[in-house]
């Protein structure tokens, strides 16, 4: 039998064989391993929506960022063919000269 030649098999079939005599403690286990698996759900499932929470808020911010990018490049190109800027892209002026 495996339990007579690893000393840690040993100490385990002790504890099972203790659990399952005293009905109280192997209650508490039990009790103990559902508070286990309701812990670890709770924290894969919190996960999960931090994971989706901050995945949709790296889209939404990279969007942003792209728009501006996108107005300022359209508004250069608009710049070097002669445009006023200022009325059309509703940037000031001081936007208008850094690009």
């Amino acid at each position: 039998m495996l339990a007579e030649k690893k000393p840690v098999f040993k100490k385990v079939v002790a504890v099972v064989k203790k659990l399952s005599a005293d009905e109280e403690a192997r209650m508490e286990y039990d009790k103990h391993e559902l508070w286990r698996m309701d812990y670890a759900a709770t924290m894969r499932n919190a996960t999960r929506k931090g994971r989706a929470r901050g995945l949709e808020e790296g889209l939404a911010k990279g969007r942003a960022e792209g728009e501006v990018k996108k107005a300022r490049e359209t508004a250069a190109a608009m710049k070097a063919k002669g445009f006023s800027l200022a009325d059309i892209t509703g940037l000031t002026k001081k936007e208008i000269e850094k690009l």
